[in-house]
């Protein structure tokens, strides 16, 4: 209860693990779309062949 009487809502830790989890997810996306943009840009393109993408010619 605030110090106003009313009762607002709590927070949750999980929800925001989750929350910024999910949003580290969406900008690794991002970044990887524009380094297959770019790359395609220079002739290259990007390998998943290891665990981490790399940038490898066409």
């Amino acid at each position: 209860m605030h110090e106003s009487g009313v009762t607002g809502a709590t927070t949750r830790p999980a929800g925001t693990v989750a929350g910024y989890v999910l949003f580290g997810v969406v900008v690794l996306g991002i970044l990887l779309g524009l380094a297959y943009i770019v790359a395609g840009g220079f002739g290259k393109t990007l390998s998943f062949a290891h665990v981490f993408p790399a940038i490898v010619d066409k």
